[in-house]
């Protein structure tokens, strides 16, 4: 879901915006410690992207930075205030749907996780129930 989210969001960001490179950086899920919150992940670059980007997003909840954009543009492309304006206008929902897709893709991981380990205690239940069974024939 967020790979997804993130395909769309740069797609439109290169298309509508007219952007020629950009960056999505997103920080840790949020519980982690303070010290592992601190390494961004760079989840996509694409376009041109070459020296200082021109502008860049900050993408924040009310409680915290979820990570932020990074936008370049052509020297020639005059820079458009009104397309940054509705950037930053937008970066909080932004934030919001980046960070709800990614919380929703580490839920489905836990569960993945816990089937299997579930599915391991079954497997020794049974075991354990078998010898039992072989334990009272004898």
């Amino acid at each position: 879901a967020t790979h997804q989210f993130a395909d769309a969001l740069v797609e439109q960001l290169l298309g509508v915006f007219a952007f020629r490179g950009v960056e999505l950086w997103m920080t840790p899920l949020r519980g982690l410690d303070a010290d592992d919150r601190s390494a961004a992940e760079q989840l996509r670059r694409v376009g041109a992207c070459e020296g200082p980007p021109l502008r860049t997003v900050h993408l924040a909840t009310a409680d915290y930075e979820v990570g932020s954009i990074k936008l370049w543009r052509t020297p020639e492309a005059a820079e458009n205030a009104d397309d940054y304006r509705e950037l930053v206008e937008l970066s909080p929902w932004i934030a919001i749907a980046l960070d709800n897709a990614r919380s929703h893709t580490a839920l489905k991981e836990r569960v993945r996780e816990q089937d299997a380990e579930i599915v391991l205690i079954n497997d020794s239940l049974l075991t354990a129930e078998r010898l039992s069974s072989i334990g009272t024939l004898a």
